[in-house]
């Protein structure tokens, strides 16, 4: 990225008289030198890159910027001190321009004017160039001062202000060593080459109690943010070297052995002052700023105007008389600059129409010629003034377009020397900008094309949007709504409000409800906008009440109703026009749009003539009644007093409430007494059938179905059901609602069945009628009802709670009567169900053809379901199927998962169940890795080696002995799983009594993990003794238990060779496992006298892998009955779930009768 320190100019090679600032797209190599400002070693890193050319350098120059990371301080190295002696300087108009105007006399007399100290002061200013602030501090503050500074400029100062000005350098200027009260080094320290030194020699010549002012620019401003032009100016390359950060200062002043340190900032600038001790700092004096003028003043009087020292002070006090809004002293000062500049440059500034076309484009030094390099400050200084007297003012504008047109020249100028002034680079827009601002102010044809070349400067955001704000404010006031407008579109003023100040805000604010008031305008606008406004405020109220106004008189009373109570609010601060508009449109407002109920208290709010209250009130009345809500009503009467306001008056308002107050009468007792009441009165037949039928649907409304089912006996309500007249089609509902609830719902689609009912109605009560059947379990003719009316079509539109109860009600249906198989695509046919109902069908269907034996078909169900959204009950049944499946399968990885999850919803014995089943499937498989991820589930049951005293635990317990033999084999583990089936079975046992298979087998992997822990003795006795017990030993396991084929040692020998090398493979010490998994049958190989050692050669031990008509123990012994029953389907929507929803006398949603129906 680079940016110019010319407005206007692209990236790309320097411009004559440019600097061009290069941000690093990547890393840049570091800088391996010493730090100037701290001395620090290290790498430095790259910051940016300065580009520049000057009159003196036009082949240009390029110089890197670094920051030291110990003190932070930025830097150019090398670094080379510019000859300050150059008497160039003087030819190019570069001092005409800093005594006229380019010496900011505020920033530099500002500082000093904080240092409470009094006349006779010993004051030294280090490089003080031209002497401004030096004389300042003798002619301003009366103290004693010398300067020191090697430029020409510090020469031609002394000679103007006849102030002492030693030509030099600092101390070696200063050989008297004189100790100073007040030391000024104001832009400084960033031309030294080593700044502790400076500030070391400083701490020597200042006195005890002395204070040190320090102003340099901010180090920390050299980031991407900063603008462009203000960057350019603060990186000053060629002239600046150090840029000091807050902390880089800091530390230079405590080297230095300040203690006493205040550090501020200006803008860019960093202000310090310093002491050796404490409290030498004070804040600025209150009259700092009458002193400044009183100074510039007394200056600009003392000294020829025409010089270019009098056209500096003279232009000043003119212009800082102006931002005071001292406009006497403003004519005194233009006094002196008139006939002065028509005597040294020819112009005649109350003739001047334009600036000359040739003073663009030259350079300062031509420029210092031709017209005051301040002209711009003066004129617009003069433009002022003028805008401040009523008879002068229309000329402001045009001097306003010529101060932005000088102070563009003196820019322009300033820019081929590589130069700017922030004075001059506001100017040029400034003038710009009031020149828009004042043709706004009588609405000129050229508005626009002013605010078209404003908005094409180099501006702010923020202060381009408050200008142009300014010109439409000023449009508006003129009545030019068109063209204020048009600005608001064409710029995008409205997404520019945020950055516009406080006061321009509400001025915005303000113009926007005007022209949103005008015609063509929206008056809903204006209110929105007087909202976003301070309420309260007399500009908001009047935008409020007149949109509101409008609005009503355009017949928009909605929206007028959204703001009743801040308009009655606003209505009542004000009594002016304004307010009366508003008090007559809120009265049509609220009496339009307002709940009947609502309306006295809002009219409480609003000052109205009281018959004209009494009329809306009367109304209001009358609106309840009409609408059926006579407890509101009731209400009513007794808070606004309705029957003495309703007798006072013979008109309609009084009539219509009469009226209205009978009929409250009538309806608010009970329904059931009004045949009686009416017994008593004169009127026609039809008025009656109207008020019965009324009567009858009140007590429908109210769910009194049985009081509703008697009346309409007693009062023949059958034969007044007339769907012709609207009383009749009321009584038509009202019967087939009673036939929903109380009677037959398969009469009620008969009942309304070619009656003229909305359709919605029809829908609403033929769907009750097919929930409630299904509820009653009176399939047939639920299902008859779905093949006569599109139910399944009518559940399926909207959400409302009708279609998402039919939907229901399908399901139910189809789990009942029709193929489970089908429910997933009738579920995805009914949008109305909710997620959980979804779930709970996919499940039950899952559930039901699995109940059928369908598994096949169930299976595909199970991945369609969120179990999360399943009631426990039914989680628990998926859950422990779908574990059931993955056991038989032999997953084992998803078993464990599917175990853990029903850890949370299942009973612990259904849990341990599937474990078990799990475990010994994978046992029996051979999968010992899966039969290891459910060993912690299983070996629980078999710590402190209890007995297995059920057949899932002695399954388990002898898949977990075969387990504990392979390798890496855990005999003693595996002993003891053996030794708990083996004691299992033995509680059981009698002596003598013949034990079964599994206790054998039992034994013999007792028997081979007590042998694998050198226990052979123990191994024998324990078989002997359980040969001696138990009847109905495999004859093999006999054979080498009883010693048969050996010598006297019986089974040792075989023992001691089943040490050696035996159980070292797979199940039960490898191929060896044969002996084992086999029970006795008639088909084994005639091992005789096989012993255990010998099982090396074996097959590899599978459970449930056998020779035909040999079943695996394990699976012969596999727990069976701890599962569960899957899938507890029920036969009807009710019964241990409610039904499909709500209570089993209600309709499928639950609620109280049906109290859902209306007639």
């Amino acid at each position: 990225m680079s940016t110019s320190g010319v407005p206007g100019r692209e990236d790309g090679d320097v411009p004559a008289g440019g600097i061009r600032i290069d941000w690093p797209a990547s890393d840049q190599p570091a800088y391996q030198g010493v730090c100037p400002n701290c001395g620090a070693a290290g790498d430095k890193p790259h910051v940016l890159d300065v580009a520049w050319v000057a009159p003196k350098l036009p082949q240009g120059d390029r110089k890197p910027v670094y920051m030291c990371p110990s003190c932070t301080a930025r830097f150019y190295p090398p670094l080379k001190v510019p000859n300050y002696h150059d008497p160039d300087v003087m030819d190019w108009g570069w001092h005409q321009f800093h005594i006229q105007q380019g010496a900011g006399l505020v920033p530099i007399t500002a500082p000093l004017g904080r240092i409470d100290r009094p006349g006779g002061t010993r004051f030294l200013e280090i490089g003080c160039g031209y002497g401004f602030g030096l004389d300042f501090a003798i002619h301003a503050l009366g103290w004693e001062g010398m300067g020191i500074d090697p430029s020409p400029m510090a020469r031609l100062g002394a000679a103007d202000l006849a102030i002492e000005i030693r030509d030099g350098y600092f101390p070696q200027a200063d050989p008297e060593a004189r100790i100073w009260d007040v030391i000024a080094a104001t832009e400084v320290i960033e031309h030294v080459e080593q700044p502790p030194a400076l500030l070391a020699a400083l701490r020597a010549r200042l006195a005890r109690d002395g204070v040190l002012l320090l102003t340099t620019p901010d180090g920390e401003a050299i980031r991407r943010e900063t603008p462009e032009a203000a960057l350019a100016q603060l990186l000053a390359p060629g002239i600046h070297m150090v840029f000091q950060t807050e902390a880089s200062l800091r530390r230079l002043f405590a080297a230095a052995g300040f203690g006493d340190v205040v550090v501020g900032r200006d803008g860019l600038t960093l202000v310090a002052y310093a002491g050796a001790i404490a409290g030498v700092v004070t804040d600025e004096r209150a009259d700092h700023r009458a002193r400044f003028r009183n100074y510039l003043a007394a200056r600009a009087a003392a000294v020829p105007t025409g010089s270019d020292l009098g056209l500096g002070f003279a232009g000043r006090a003119m212009f800082e008389a102006v931002v005071d809004l001292d406009w006497a002293a403003a004519r005194t000062a233009r006094g002196l600059l008139w006939p002065a500049i028509r005597a040294r440059f020819g112009l005649d500034l109350d003739e001047l129409r334009e600036v000359p076309a040739d003073f663009f484009g030259i350079g300062l030094a031509a420029l210092k010629d031709a017209m005051p390099l301040n002209l711009g400050m003066i004129l617009y200084a003069e433009a002022s003034r003028l805008r401040a007297e009523p008879v002068l003012r229309p000329q402001a504008g045009a001097m306003f377009t010529l101060a932005g047109m000088a102070a563009q020249a003196l820019h322009s100028a300033l820019a081929q020397a590589t130069l700017n002034d922030g004075l001059a680079e506001e100017l040029v827009w400034r003038g710009a900008a009031e020149a828009a601002i004042e043709a706004a102010r009588v609405a000129a044809p050229e508005t626009l094309g002013r605010v078209d070349y404003l908005r094409s400067l180099p501006v702010g955001r923020g202060e381009l949007a408050a200008a142009t704000w300014r010109v439409v404010v000023e449009l508006v006031n003129q009545g030019a709504i068109d063209p204020a407008r048009e600005m608001v579109g064409r710029y995008g003023l409205l997404d520019e409000l945020d950055d516009l100040p406080a006061l321009v805000r509400r001025d915005a604010m303000i113009v926007r409800g005007q022209m949103a008031l005008a015609p063509d305008g929206d008056p809903a606008e204006a209110m929105m906008i007087a909202g976003m406004m301070d309420a309260g405020e007399t500009a908001a109220d009047e935008i409020l009440l007149g949109g509101f106004v409008r609005l009503t008189n355009g017949g928009r009373y909605g929206e007028a109703a959204l703001h009743i109570g801040a308009v009655s609010a606003a209505a009542l601060r004000r009594e002016d026009d304004v307010a009366a508009d508003a008090r007559a449109a809120l009265a049509i407002v609220i009496e339009r749009t307002a709940d009947p109920v609502a309306v006295p208290g809002l009219l409480r709010g609003v000052a109205l003539d009281p018959a004209r209250r009494d009329q809306i009130v009367l109304e209001a009345f009358c609106r309840l009644v009409d609408a059926g809500r006579h407890e509101e009503a009731i209400l009513f009467v007794d808070a606004e007093n309705i029957v003495s306001r309703a007798v006072a008056r013979d008109d309609v308002a009084g009539h219509d409430a009469r009226l209205a107050l009978a009929l409250l009468d009538l309806a608010t007792g009970d329904p059931m007494d009004v045949p009686a009441r009416l017994a008593g009165l004169a009127i026609d037949e039809a008025r009656r059938c109207e008020l019965i039928i009324g009567a009858f649907s009140r007590l429908v409304n109210a769910a009194r179905y049985q009081d509703a089912e008697a009346f309409a006996r007693a009062e023949g309500i059958e034969a007044m059901a007339d769907p012709a007249t609207l009383e009749g089609l009321d009584a038509v509902i009202g019967l087939a609602i009673l036939d929903l609830v109380t009677g037959d719902p398969a009469m009620a689609p008969r009942r309304i069945a070619g009656v003229g009912i909305d359709e919605e109605r029809r829908r609403q009560i033929t769907l009750g009628a097919f929930v409630t059947l299904v509820n009653r379990g009176r399939y047939d003719e639920a299902i008859d009802l779905r093949e006569g009316a599109p139910i399944e079509a009518w559940a399926r539109r909207g959400d409302d709670e009708d279609g998402a109860d039919a939907s229901i009600a399908l399901v139910a249906l189809a789990l009942v009567r029709g193929d489970p198989a089908d429910v997933p695509h009738l579920v995805a046919r009914l949008p109305g169900l909710t997620a959980v109902a979804c779930a709970d069908a996919r499940a039950q269907a899952a559930l039901r053809l699995i109940h059928l034996g369908r598994e096949d078909e169930a299976r595909p169900l199970f991945g369609m379901i969120d179990i999360t959204l399943l009631d426990p009950a039914s989680r628990a049944d998926l859950i422990a199927t779908e574990a059931r499946f993955a056991a038989e399968s032999g997953d084992i990885e998803g078993l464990v998962g599917l175990l853990d999850m029903l850890d949370a919803d299942a009973e612990p014995a259904r849990v341990q169940a599937l474990a078990t089943a799990g475990f010994v499937t994978a046992v029996a498989r051979g999968d010992f890795a899966g039969a290891g991820r459910l060993r912690s589930r299983i070996e629980k049951d078999f710590v402190n080696y209890a007995k297995a005293t059920t057949e899932g635990l002695r399954s388990a317990g002898y898949a977990l002995g075969v387990l504990d033999l392979q390798e890496p084999a855990q005999p003693h583990r595996a002993e003891a799983a053996f030794a708990a089936v083996r004691r299992g079975f033995a509680l059981e046992l009698g002596e003598g009594e013949a034990a079964p298979a599994l206790f054998w087998e039992s034994l013999r992997g007792e028997i081979i993990a007590l042998h694998r822990t050198d226990r052979a003795a123990e191994a024998t006795a324990l078989g002997r003794a359980m040969l001696k017990r138990y009847q109905g030993a495999p004859d093999d396991l006999a054979a080498e238990l009883t010693g048969g084929g050996h010598d006297d040692g019986g089974v040792a020998p075989a023992l001691a060779r089943g040490q050696r090398g035996s159980c070292g493979g797979h199940a039960c010490g490898g191929r060896g496992a044969r002996a084992v998994a086999q029970p006795a049958s008639g088909d084994r190989q005639q091992a005789g006298h096989r012993d255990f050692a010998r099982a090396e050669s074996g097959a590899v031990f599978a459970l449930g892998s056998r020779r035909a008509g040999s079943r695996g123990v394990v699976q012969l012994y596999r727990a069976t009955g701890g599962i569960g029953t899957v899938g507890r389907f029920r036969d009807q929507c009710g019964q241990d779930r409610a039904q499909c929803r709500g209570a089993a006398s209600d309709p499928v949603r639950g609620r109280a009768g049906a109290a859902q129906y209306r007639v």
